[in-house]
């Protein structure tokens, strides 16, 4: 018999109408029966000298009861635990018979357990148990939680207290509950099945149960039945425990019973019509975990025989709850590892020690670009997962090799750096030895990391750094070898000036190459903040061409096409004016066998082709196009990415940081607008880009 069906039986039969010591002699046969190593005495006393009345004893040995220590529990009203590590030697009892008894026990029993049964502040008696051996948790558990019951039956039996037989609809309850609480799937189904059988066994009027939180010392409403809206049960879910007979009973584990609602200062529900409450703790390990109220407003009004019985009930509950919240906090736990293992970038495969996989996370498959199969853990590794990645492997033997490894040191944490193409992908695996509780090695935990952006990004590094060390060699070597001449001899004025030119204009590509560093930083930081206005593109054309006339070569031609009508734009004209600028420099830069570069300029009325998603707003549409050497299909994605420069003979030789278009375009989507460009190779390339119309809600913002 379950430890939970010998609790029910022992209920059933205490809150029996039987006599008294039948009922005692039947739980005992109960209690032999399923724990035969026990030996109990049940001592019933009579306060105020508290001297024993009553003794039921039953012997599983011929060695007699010590009364010494059924004393010290009368005393201290506390528990005493002697076990065969701690039992001390006594004096003797007034009480005891025998003055051999200490030495018989000790020799024969070793380990001794003296319960008090009190309730109310008034001491019933005491329940001793005493075995060869340690007591079980169980056995400790099951004698603890018969106390109430115990209480109930001596205080009808023996002393008068106005409790009254259980009728058999009662008893029925509590066979019903125990079933009930031994099938409740959680915690809130469990304390919502206590409570309505409560509510029904003692005909209350409403009730309500309470989960309390000692961590936050609070008590929170889990359900509620019968309260009018008026009593406010319903408008809020947590109370503090340190107000009203709820938080008392939180507090202390104590029961409480109040009969006179309107002259108690602690009930705080505001329902004029309850007359009287039962408040019962649902206590584990001495602790309540669960506070159940029943109020009625009704004549008859709770009696103490209802009280008694409702902590019966909630007794009932205790290790249920337990179960049932250690199962739940079990539950979230594994909820939330799987919430995190399934959010984590990384790809984690749980595998055995013969390299078969037990569990995975979506993650795994999604970064190795395979389908899961319908039964993961028929797979082993890496064997059933190479055939999927062999044509994307240029060196299959790595993968292989690094699970060997694996294998042959199976303590060892081993990584490997793989490289995928199509698409060209770079993983990180890490494998790791998982071992059980008893620092066995049962398996391996196996960790794959997506490092594509990371190499890119070290890749971008290098090359900024050889690009603008390059960058920075040229105008300083010419800086310093001319100004190393105009040092060391005289020159001609002619010759001097052309010098001093010279020294200038290196000076002043080093000074815009820390701009585009300093815009590149100020961006990334959102330190760039736009000055808009209403501004005719007119004018700003008009600047630029001015400007650029003056360094334009011979070969090529500029040519502007914009209409008279075209509206003005909503935006900040230095940020326009860089933009335009940039663009029309790289086309006439990367057109080195000159040709014609057009700067054209209508209202959006169609989008062209090859243009990303649009703001749906009015806007006008800058083209500028060029009859240069053009940048092929593969390239045109990575144009607008840092520090990326086409790679060929003729961009090495006009140079540049490759920062221009990253930081134009930056500026553009600041506006609000978009850039983009189409090409084909040798015959030129065309960047389009939009930006806002000033109408009335682009000023508005």
């Amino acid at each position: 018999m379950s430890t939970l069906a010998l609790f029910s039986s022992l209920a059933q039969t205490l809150l029996a109408t039987t006599p008294f010591e039948q009922r005692m002699q039947h739980c005992f046969g109960l209690l032999a029966d399923s724990y035969p190593q026990l030996d109990l005495r049940l001592t019933l006393l009579n306060e105020p000298d508290a001297r024993p009345q009553v003794v039921l004893p039953l012997h599983r040995t011929s060695a007699v009861w010590d009364n010494t220590r059924m004393m010290q529990v009368v005393r201290r009203r506390q528990p005493v635990v002697i076990d065969q590590h701690t039992a001390p030697a006594l004096p003797p009892s007034p009480f005891t018979t025998s003055a051999i008894v200490a030495s018989e026990w000790q020799a024969d029993m070793q380990c001794y357990l003296g319960l008090p049964i009190q309730w109310e502040g008034r001491l019933w008696g005491v329940l001793e148990a005493r075995r060869n051996g340690t007591f079980s948790a169980s056995e400790r558990t099951l004698l603890s939680n018969l106390l109430p019951l115990l209480a109930t039956a001596i205080g009808e039996a023996h002393w008068g207290r106005p409790i009254h037989h259980t009728s058999s609809e009662q008893q029925l309850d509590v066979r019903a509950l125990t079933h009930d609480l031994e099938i409740a799937p959680d915690v809130t189904t469990l304390l919502t099945t206590l409570l309505q059988r409560a509510i029904h066994s003692v005909k209350a009027s409403a009730g309500a149960i309470n989960l309390v939180d000692r961590e936050h010392g609070e008590y929170r409403l889990i359900a509620s039945q019968g309260y009018p809206p008026t009593a406010g049960i319903s408008e809020r879910t947590s109370w503090p425990w340190n107000v009203g007979v709820v938080g008392r009973v939180a507090r202390t584990g104590k029961a409480a019973l109040l009969t006179d609602i309107a002259h108690d200062s602690e009930w705080q529900l505001s329902t004029p019509d309850v007359r009287a409450e039962i408040v019962v703790p649902v206590r584990v390990e001495g602790e309540a975990w669960a506070v159940l109220v029943l109020s009625t407003n009704r004549e008859p009004i709770f009696t103490t025989r209802d009280l008694y019985f409702i902590q019966a009930l909630a007794d009932v509950a205790a290790r249920p709850l337990q179960r049932a919240t250690s199962y739940s906090e079990l539950l979230e736990a594994r909820m939330q590892l799987q919430q995190t293992l399934a959010s984590l970038p990384l790809g984690l495969a749980l595998t055995d020690g013969e390299g078969r996989i037990l569990r995975t996370n979506p993650a795994w498959y999604q970064l190795w670009q395979i389908e899961q199969p319908a039964d993961e853990t028929a797979l082993y590794l890496p064997w059933d997962i190479l055939p999927l990645l062999l044509k994307r492997l240029s060196h299959p033997l790595e993968l292989t090799d690094f699970f060997a490894e694996c294998q042959a040191q199976p303590d060892e944490t081993l990584e490997l750096a793989l490289r995928l193409s199509e698409p060209l992908q770079d993983l990180k695996l890490r494998s790791t030895p998982v071992k059980d509780a008893q620092h066995q090695i049962t398996g391996r935990l196996v960790v794959i990391e997506d490092v594509t952006r990371e190499r890119e990004i070290d890749k971008m590094k290098n090359e900024f750094v050889s690009v603008v060390s390059h960058e920075l060699r040229t105008p300083l070597t010419s800086i310093l070898g001319y100004t190393e001449l105009l040092l060391a001899r005289e020159f001609k004025p002619v010759e001097r000036q052309e010098f001093v030119q010279t020294v200038y204009d290196q000076a002043n590509q080093l000074s815009k190459m820390v701009d585009d560093l300093l815009n590149l930083s100020r961006l990334d930081a959102g330190q760039i903040k736009l000055n808009r206005w209403v501004v005719s593109l007119h004018q700003i054309i008009r600047e630029i061409t001015k400007q650029l006339n003056e360094t334009l070569s011979e070969k090529h031609r500029l040519l502007i096409d914009i209409p008279e009508g075209i509206p003005p734009i909503f935006a900040d004209k230095d940020k326009v004016r860089q933009i335009l600028t940039n663009l029309l420099s790289n086309a006439i830069k990367y057109s080195p066998n000159g040709g014609q570069v057009a700067l054209i300029v209508r209202e959006l009325r169609k989008v062209p082709p090859g243009a990303p998603p649009l703001p749906n707003e009015r806007s006008v549409i800058i083209a500028v196009r060029d009859q240069g050497m053009g940048i092929s299909e593969e390239d045109l994605p990575k144009l607008f990415t840092r520090f990326f420069r086409v790679d060929n003979s003729t961009t090495r030789k006009i140079g540049g940081t490759g920062l221009g278009l990253s930081i134009t375009k930056a500026l553009i989507e600041l506006h609000g607008g978009r850039i983009w460009a189409t090409s084909t190779l040798g015959r030129g390339t065309t960047f389009w880009v939009t930006l806002p119309i000033a109408t009335e809600l682009a000023r508005r913002g």
